[in-house]
């Protein structure tokens, strides 16, 4: 803290956006600090973060444009975990009334968001939507995701899922009681909330490919989306 309050008296607060590893150096003498050694958070606590205009290091969030909502006061995001549902859905985005389809790679994108208002610097109401393998680690990823960012199950192609036969083998993958919980909310259903739930008890889950390609995109283009905020 002594090393950050000397940094602000001798230079104020910086002008300039730079990488969390060069601010790192900056400010206390070690790079690694801000994003291996928990200067992320220390930072946050004392609101300083944004203030000192740093550049997150993550991967680049990898997405598709609808050229079509480019300027809507209100545009739709659908964040997919895996890369053959994006490739599957990628040739009607422009059919949708969303502005982009991101490529979550699994749990990567939790981190990769914090580039969205750089890589997409587009002053709308954004809003999220979100679509992974119905699993445990599935709904793990969105449970995290939607700790740094709202974003709101893309229900659709879920009900869809859950119209088809379970897949076996996910048994090793560990319960997580909040995000199950958190996730089971969106469905209203009691008798569906129970069906989840007893398909994870028996290792059972459905994974984005349970849905063909075409289906998919029909569902994409026919779902009333913004019914489901």
């Amino acid at each position: 803290m002594l090393k950050i309050d000397q940094y602000l008296k001798q230079s104020s607060f910086p002008k300039e956006q730079v990488p969390a590893p060069e601010r790192s150096y900056e400010l206390v003498g070690d790079e690694k600090w801000i994003v291996e050694k928990g200067g992320k958070e220390i930072l946050e606590r004392i609101d300083l973060f944004l203030l000192l205009k740093i550049i997150p290091v993550s991967e680049p969030l990898m997405f598709g444009i609808n050229p079509n909502k480019l300027n809507e006061k209100t545009q739709y995001h659908l964040i997919v975990e895996n890369k053959t549902t994006y490739q599957g859905l990628l040739p009607v985005l422009t059919k949708t009334i969303f502005s982009t389809l991101i490529y979550g790679a699994g749990k990567a994108v939790v981190k990769s968001i914090e580039q969205f208002s750089m890589q997409y610097p587009i002053e709308a109401n954004h809003q999220f939507f979100y679509f992974g393998d119905l699993d445990r680690e599935g709904i793990l990823i969105w449970y995290s995701f939607n700790q740094k960012e709202k974003a709101t199950l893309a229900l659709p192609f879920y009900l869809a899922c859950l119209e088809k036969e379970a897949a076996i083998g996910k048994e090793y993958q560990k319960e997580h009681n909040m995000a199950l919980e958190q996730f089971l909310a969106f469905f209203q259903s009691k008798q569906l909330q129970e069906k989840i739930r007893s398909l994870l008890a028996d290792g059972k889950y459905h994974p984005q490919e349970t849905l063909k390609t075409k289906e998919l995109q029909q569902i994409w283009r026919e779902s009333d989306w913004t019914s489901w905020i």
